[in-house]
C-alpha cells in the first residue's frame, strides 16, 4: 500500500477514537433550564400568535381564503401575498414562484410577516433545540453521535443530537441554546474553529 494511504487511515483511525470518547464523555445540559425556557418560548410565541391574528393582515388573509389560516403553511402565505395583495416578490424558489423562506420575508418587511418570522425563530429553537436536548439527555448528558464516515467530503456530522448545527447567526437564539449547555465542575467548554487556517 501507498504510504500516503497508511497515513489517511491513521488520520481517520484516531479521528474516530477521538469522536467516540467525545461522545462518551457526553455534554452536560441543565434540564432546569430547558423546562423553564420551554415555557417561557411557548407563552411568547402564543402572546405573538394573538398579536398577529388581531391584525388587519391577518383578517385580510382570512377573509381571502374563505377557510381556516395555516400560518405555518408556505402554500397559503405565497398565494396571499403574491396572488391576493399582488405583492412583487424580492426573492424565488427554484421553480419560479414567489419565495416565503426567512430572506424572502425579511426582504418584504412587512410588521405582520416580522412577527410570522419571529415565531417561526422561537419555535426552532424550542422544538430543534431544547426539545431535542431534552429527548436525547440521559441523567443530564447528552452523548451525540459523532460520525467520519457518512460525509461523503470526510468531514464529521452529528446527530441525536445534531450537536454541530448549535445556531450561531442569530445572538438571541444563540444565547437561548447555549445557556442550555454547561461544563462540569473544574472544567471549561472551548469552542475551536479551524476554518480560517
Amino acid at each position: 500500500t501507498h504510504p500516503r494511504s497508511n497515513d489517511a487511515y491513521k488520520l481517520m483511525h484516531d479521528g474516530t477514537l477521538a469522536l467516540t470518547r467525545a461522545e462518551q464523555q457526553g455534554i452536560r445540559v441543565d434540564m432546569e433550564y430547558i423546562e423553564k425556557k420551554q415555557a417561557y418560548l411557548t407563552a411568547k410565541i402564543e402572546h405573538l400568535e394573538k398579536k398577529f391574528k388581531l391584525s388587519k393582515f391577518y383578517a385580510h388573509w382570512a377573509h381571502s381564503i374563505k377557510g381556516r389560516v395555516n400560518i405555518n403553511s408556505n402554500n397559503q402565505l405565497a398565494h396571499f401575498l403574491y396572488d391576493i395583495k399582488k405583492i412583487t416578490p424580492e426573492k424565488f424558489t427554484v421553480t419560479g414562484k414567489g419565495s416565503t423562506d426567512d430572506e424572502a420575508l425579511q426582504m418584504l418587511n412587512i410588521d405582520e410577516l416580522n412577527l410570522l418570522l419571529e415565531m417561526r425563530k422561537l419555535r426552532k429553537v424550542r422544538d430543534t433545540y431544547l426539545v431535542a436536548f431534552e429527548r436525547e439527555q440521559v441523567n443530564g448528558y447528552i452523548h451525540p453521535f459523532f460520525n467520519l464516515h457518512i460525509v461523503r467530503t470526510y468531514r464529521s456530522s452529528s446527530d441525536r443530537p445534531n450537536f454541530q448545527n448549535i445556531p450561531k447567526r442569530d445572538e438571541e437564539a444563540m444565547n437561548i441554546v447555549r445557556q442550555a449547555l454547561y461544563a462540569r465542575p473544574g472544567h471549561q467548554l472551548v469552542e475551536v474553529d479551524f476554518s480560517g487556517m
